[in-house]
């Protein structure tokens, strides 16, 4: 058989079959080698030719000649066409031509009627309709069971893993539940029906108590009362893996009933509206009329089986071709669109399909027997219940078929059809034909009622009418259309007329970068629009993001208040998505067109950057936003923010307190900066345990102040309180997404929100997402979500596309600052990483340790994974870290079992290897120093230190150490009375934090020892001009802001940071891990991409790596 593909596109043999369809053939001969036909056509006709004018007559006359003497012979001189220059060649006439030429040579041949038995062609039909869609891979033994049985009078359902042997017999194997649907990878024993039968049992199963629901995730065994409706039963039985009690009998089976056939309901058990279950024959008996005879009344149902009983009534056999797209709600990543050929007899008004003809069987058999011969002539067009599962066919017609899978061959045989007499419905549109846009268009609405929520519609103009491309999008992804596209590429979305939309990749690209929601379950509304909540009006202007659609613009239609509001927030955008380093944004902000001046009441005077600051916070007010004030640490976010709430009292605007919830630490310094700074405002002081003493003050405060910890005790009281604005210091606080504080921040009201902190990101992205969801529920989604679209391809895919849609995101709402870049005067940062040689005595310690942990945190792991064993990792690292510090620090006496949960390591070998080792004196190479015991040089970092302290003290500096480990201060402050320098020192435990700080700031001690949890924020120590972390924190965010409590404004010397870190030791390797931790955070602060990295299960045990001891 001659394939026209490999002369025509495939447009053009589409465009000859219209030919066929609407214009008459006038004449044809093909009885030489070179084919000829005549085609009249119309202006109304003459849509299918492309650039044929027929402005001058009503009718014209194609003539068309093929050359066939070695099939289709396109260049050939003998091939033309009357209306189609040569340079239109291969036409739609030609084309026309050949797909009529080869369906003659191949004609169908009448049902020989008179020569086969009565019943055969009956008997065919039937069978053929039996015939069933095989879904399971070959070889797959596998199936998923369901078990019914009858329990308090209504139907009971158990779902079992089964197995079906050989032979077809089925055997229940094990329970199966809900879980299944959770897995990764779905098993490949659930097909399409059973995913749909198990999420309409698990929307059941939602109206269970909490026990019982949780036991249905192993083992599904429910009652199926209310879902026991004819849809759901039809699909259940239909899978012919269903039973009656049990699998060693026969399935159960779709029985249906037709008009006229006896059916006794006594002798049944009615399951559902028109349907029985015969336990007799294991049958699912369907009563129901078709829906042509249930809607009419018995007299006009016996006049309609008078006349289809007519045996001289004359039926046209029709063929309907169309095409239609099926959605599967349970599963989003499904979409079907089939090619459809309908088979119905009509005859003057009257239309019949196969199921009618069924139904009117005993009054009509003459009619039965024609379509059933008739049936025959359709063998080019398989069924769909061959070709797909019952959860996609029951939604035709009974006996629908699909079209050919080549073109040609659909061609071919519609064109038989019609040569045998048949009357084609052909509804199909040329989907090779494209269509170009005219013009992208937006559309913005909401409802009158409520104005925290707006509709979004995206779409284009394509001949005057508007296309709303939004759930063509959704279709695409779910189908993988727009997976790895390049800028440079075409898409071609299929529209349902059957047309190809041709978009340019790059903008589509953008618009899924912008609204990550299409990639969601169901995202769209039933008005097939985006529904959003106004805090994400900024998409409009990310939309407008000229750059990224080649300068194409967008014309927004719908709500004028809505496109004013997003209008206002254009100008801003786009100074704030440019370059996104700080310095860019520094200036850039200068450039905003808002702008408020200082607060009268204000006893400071604002620097350029902080005014605007002051700016950025009141225009995020004036448009119902909220945000993050991120400016580094020392910047003064505490007056930017004092500055815009004394402007909103100023402005008759506070007419509710603004409650600052902060660290206890940081309580007196809010209280001591509103005084100094903003007198007039009233303070209130929410602390301490006569603090509900002060209720009837509360309603006449304009700033309420109290820590985290006071929030979570009083959280049911605070929740009833309406409050002007909230704000977070430190912020960071609630980072961890299921964390208490986090929830009980969020259960807060207020009408504006805002977020203090220097470090935004600390170790993840879910940080970020847990502070915006406290400002902005909803603005980059549920976690699951954000997880889903940012972090997971960030984090671990290293995705740089992804990371610049957060950052563009994110950028209006967080305005960040760093002191190098506003602050030039104050003196530089210089930081130095001291690298620490271990004494001999850590050095064995160290040793004795790591070998034991890791070979049996390695055997612990290689069982039960690493998320199994985080906390004896954990603790394993720890005594690691606490050597590097100080043998003292690992007080093997506390080593238990209990410490390492999860993992079993035996520890008392640990212990015994540590008796045994001989405490003797190592000073790391340095002379050792009068006054120092024995003990106190078994450390190599207080050996450092008692070299190099004395010298900086000698040289007027003032010095602030940091440790995580209060232990660890404690014998840095016996080694410094022993060497006789005074000192102060900050922990937990501390009680007057003020007079310490006080006493240092005043220089009366030189040295500050404070532990980095206490101490590491909200303190102002710019007396200091040395900080030392005597060993490295996970988390380099904490180590920055606590250097920063000595370099910050109001320091006039420069800065030296040193971090002490043992050589060849996991401390190493925690540097490592602090350099990939700045990169994600500073890649979110800012347009560049840098190296990120996550710790894996290896990376975690690599920390247990050996070391190499010095000579």
């Amino acid at each position: 058989m001659t394939q026209l593909e490999n002369f025509f596109s495939q447009s053009v043999i589409f465009d000859g079959m219209q030919v066929l369809l609407d214009m008459p053939q006038v004449d044809f001969d093909y009885s030489g080698p070179v084919l000829s036909a005549q085609f009249r056509t119309t202006k109304e006709l003459s849509r299918v030719i492309k650039d044929f004018d027929v402005s001058d007559v009503n009718q014209s006359i194609v003539t068309a000649t093929l050359d066939w003497s070695a099939g289709p012979v396109i260049a050939s001189g003998n091939t033309g066409c009357s209306q189609c220059g040569e340079s239109l060649l291969p036409c739609i006439h030609l084309a026309a031509i050949a797909i009529d030429y080869l369906a003659r040579q191949d004609p169908i041949i009448p049902y020989p009627s008179e020569k086969k038995r009565a019943d055969t062609a009956l008997r065919l039909l039937r069978t053929e309709l039996n015939q069933r869609y095989d879904p399971y891979p070959n070889m797959a033994r596998h199936r998923v069971v369901y078990l019914l049985s009858a329990r308090d009078g209504a139907l009971h359902l158990r779902v079992h893993k089964g197995y079906v042997s050989k032979k077809g017999k089925y055997s229940t194997k094990t329970d199966l539940g809900f879980e299944v649907l959770g897995r990764s990878s779905l098993p490949k024993f659930v097909t399409q029906t059973d995913l749909y039968l198990l999420h309409r049992l698990k929307e059941l199963a939602q109206v269970l108590d909490d026990e019982t629901r949780d036991a249905q995730q192993e083992t599904l065994s429910l009652g199926l009362g209310d879902t026991c409706d004819s849809e759901f039963l039809y699909y259940l039985v239909s899978t012919q893996r269903c039973f009656w009690q049990h699998c060693e009998q026969a399935p159960l089976k779709v029985e249906q009933h037709y008009l006229g056939d006896f059916v006794e309901p006594g002798a049944f058990h009615q399951v559902a509206s028109g349907q029985y279950l015969d336990l007799a024959s294991m049958s699912l008996v369907l009563s129901e009329l078709p829906s042509s005879l249930s809607k009419i009344s018995d007299k006009q149902c016996t006049e309609y089986l008078q006349q289809v009983a007519d045996d001289d009534r004359e039926w046209q056999p029709t063929l309907k071709v169309y095409r239609k797209g099926i959605e599967f709600p349970w599963d989003e990543l499904s979409h079907l669109d089939i090619q459809i050929a309908s088979f119905t007899l009509i005859s003057d008004n009257l239309e019949c399909g196969l199921t009618d003809i069924f139904d009117l069987a005993n009054e009509s058999p003459h009619l039965l027997k024609l379509a059933s011969e008739l049936s025959i002539q359709l063998s080019d067009f398989p069924l769909l219940s061959s070709g797909f599962e019952p959860i996609v066919w029951h939604q035709f017609l009974l006996g629908d078929r699909q079209l050919p899978e080549m073109l040609s061959q659909q061609m071919l045989a519609i064109r038989c059809l019609m040569l045998a007499g048949w009357t084609i419905d052909f509804q199909l549109i040329n989907r090779f034909s494209l269509v170009q846009v005219q013009t992208w268009y937006g559309e913005v609405s909401h409802q009158a009622a409520n104005k925290q929520w707006f509709d979004l519609e995206l779409g284009v103009e394509v001949d005057g009418k508007k296309i709303n491309l939004l759930p063509y999008l959704v279709k695409a992804i779910r189908q993988g259309l727009l997976q790895n596209l390049s800028d440079t590429e075409t898409v071609l979305m299929e529209l349902d007329s059957g047309q190809r939309l041709s978009l340019p990749a790059d903008r589509v690209k953008h618009i899924l970068t912008v609204l990550v929601e299409l990639y969601e379950r169901k995202p769209l509304s039933v008005d097939e629009t985006l529904t959003m909540s106004m805090n994400q009006l900024t998409r409009i202007a990310e939309l407008a993001d000229r750059d990224k659609i080649n300068k194409k613009e967008w014309h927004w239609q719908g709500s004028q208040w809505l496109q004013n509001k997003a209008q206002q927030l254009y100008a801003y955008l786009d100074m704030s998505i440019g370059d996104q380093d700080s310095a860019g944004r520094k200036v850039k902000a200068k450039q905003i067109d808002f702008f408020v001046p200082p607060p009268v009441g204000l006893n400071a005077e604002l620097r350029e950057y902080q005014q605007l600051g002051l700016n950025w916070l009141q225009f995020l007010k004036e448009h119902e936003f909220c945000g993050i004030l991120a400016d580094d640490m020392g910047l003064g976010k505490t007056i930017q923010t004092l500055s815009s709430i004394l402007l909103d009292k100023e402005a008759g605007k506070l007419s509710r307190p603004c409650l600052v919830v902060a660290p206890t630490s940081l309580l007196a310094n809010w209280q001591h900066e509103a005084k100094t700074f903003a007198p007039e405002l009233r303070v209130l002081l929410w602390s301490g345990p006569k603090r509900h003493s002060l209720q009837d003050e509360i309603d006449s405060c304009d700033l309420f102040i109290t820590s985290y910890g006071t929030l979570q005790q009083d959280a049911e009281f605070l929740a009833k309180q309406h409050f002007h604005l909230v704000i977070l210091d430190e912020a960071q606080t609630i980072k961890n997404v299921r964390s208490r504080i986090s929830r009980v921040v969020a259960s807060l009201s207020a009408t504006h929100r805002l977020c203090l902190t220097g470090t935004p990101l600390e170790n993840h992205l879910g940080e970020l997402w847990s502070l915006f969801n406290f400002l902005m529920p909803g603005f980059l989604g549920t976690y699951a979500q954000f997880q889903r679209h940012y972090q997971v391809p960030i984090e671990k895919e290293q995705d740089d596309e992804r990371r610049r849609a957060l950052v563009q995101r994110i950028a209006p709402f967080m305005l960040r600052r760093l002191k190098s870049e506003v602050a030039r005067e104050l003196p530089d940062k210089t930081v130095i990483n001291e690298y620490i040689n271990l004494t001999e005595t850590q050095g064995d310690l160290y040793e004795t340790i790591r070998l034991t942990m890791s070979e049996e945190m390695r055997k612990a792991v290689s069982v039960s994974g690493v998320k199994r064993n985080r906390l004896a990792i954990s603790n394993a690292l720890l005594k690691l870290r606490q050597v590097c510090c100080h043998p003292d620090l690992l007080k093997l006496d506390h080593i238990e079992q209990s410490d390492l949960v999860g993992a079993e390591i035996d520890t008392g070998s640990v212990t015994s290897e540590f008796n045994g080792l001989d405490k003797q004196d190592a000073t790391n190479g340095l002379p050792l120093l009068d006054g120092v015991s024995r003990l106190d040089t078994r450390s190599g970092k207080l050996n450092w230190l008692a070299d190099k302290l004395p010298g900086m003290l000698e040289e007027g500096r003032r010095v602030l150490i940091f440790s995580s480990f209060t232990s660890m201060l404690s014998l840095i402050g016996e080694h410094l009375e022993k060497l006789g320098i005074s000192f102060v020192e900050l922990t937990g435990k501390s009680r007057d934090r003020g007079a310490l700080v006080e006493r240092f700031q005043q220089r009366e001690v030189p040295i500050f020892l404070i532990s980095l949890k206490a101490g590491g924020a909200g303190l102002n120590l710019t007396a200091a001009d040395v900080v030392i972390h005597t060993d490295p924190w996970w988390n380099p965010a904490a180590e920055q802001q606590a250097s920063d409590r000595a370099h910050r404004i109001g320091q006039e010397k420069s800065v030296f940071v040193y971090k002490l870190i043992c050589k060849d030791t996991v401390e190493e390797r925690i540097q490592l891990l602090q350099e990939s931790k700045q990169n994600l955070a500073q890649s979110i602060y800012q347009q560049e991409s840098l190296a990120v990295s996550e710790m894996t299960g290896d990376d975690w045990l690599e920390l247990l790596k050996p070391i190499d001891l010095d000579d």
